[in-house]
């Protein structure tokens, strides 16, 4: 429990000591503003305990909302088309009655307790996986389809390919030129686990030369919807991002 409260609980204090900051810094203003004005006031910066009263309401009101909802920033492309970078998400985080599905798309926690990481499922639990040249079998089914279409990150081409997994419907990337590799691998996904992958395949060079395994007790949430987006190199928003749900 404690190794899931750590990323809330991080954010949280620090947007509860940027609170404090900002009213120790309006205090101070307005207390040099009474001294400048030449009058005697009897206006005092709060002490101490009233700061304390501040960061203490501050860290009740933002850890829930940061433990249960997010936001949290995508600080990355390996999760496109579907998550891009600057992406604000929202997630909702698992009860005892919820069951994770191949095809969604979770936040979870691998060796640093503070950062979490996107990713999406592709088997659970008795699933067999099988790699050769590059491509996904699941249960027997090639995954990805061709769409003809192509997506250009940091100047680079990427086909788009089609994948369908428990009829949930989404794009992933690959090379445009695929390299060749004989690697063949074949997994049953262990109880407890879950196979997951990133949508932006180019990132593992056309091989899977390491199980892509996640600990049930690793996840963190569900990735709900995407609350805005900000384009960096243009420097303007992604409107039509706004209130998005990802494939």
């Amino acid at each position: 429990m404690l190794f899931e409260l750590l990323p809330a609980v991080s954010s949280a204090l620090i947007l509860s000591l940027l609170a404090l900051i900002i009213c120790l810094a309006i205090n101070i203003i307005l207390f040099i503003a009474k001294r400048f004005q030449g009058k005697k006031s009897n206006y005092k910066v709060p002490l101490l305990k009233s700061f304390c009263y501040i960061f203490l309401i501050s860290f009740s009101i933002i850890f829930p909302l940061k433990y249960y909802f997010g936001p949290f920033r995508i600080a990355h492309d390996l999760m496109s088309p579907n998550l891009l970078r600057n992406d604000i998400i929202t997630i909702k985080r698992p009860n005892k009655n919820d069951t994770f599905k191949a095809g969604d798309l979770i936040l979870f926690i691998f060796d640093d307790p503070i950062t979490t990481y996107t990713t999406r499922i592709i088997g659970v639990a008795g699933d067999v996986i099988n790699f050769h040249n590059g491509k996904i079998w699941l249960n027997g089914n090639l995954l990805e389809q061709p769409t003809g279409q192509q997506m250009n990150i940091d100047n680079t081409t990427f086909d788009v390919y089609y994948e369908s997994v428990n009829n949930r419907q989404y794009n992933i990337l690959k090379n445009t030129i695929e390299k060749n590799n004989s690697y063949s691998q074949k997994i049953t996904v262990p109880d407890g686990k879950f196979f997951c992958l990133l949508d932006a395949r180019y990132f593992y060079n056309s091989a899977f030369t390491t199980p892509c395994l996640i600990d049930e007790k690793q996840i963190f949430g569900y990735i709900r919807n995407i609350l805005c987006s900000w384009d960096s190199k243009n420097n303007q928003f992604r409107r039509d991002r706004f209130f998005k749900v990802p494939d």
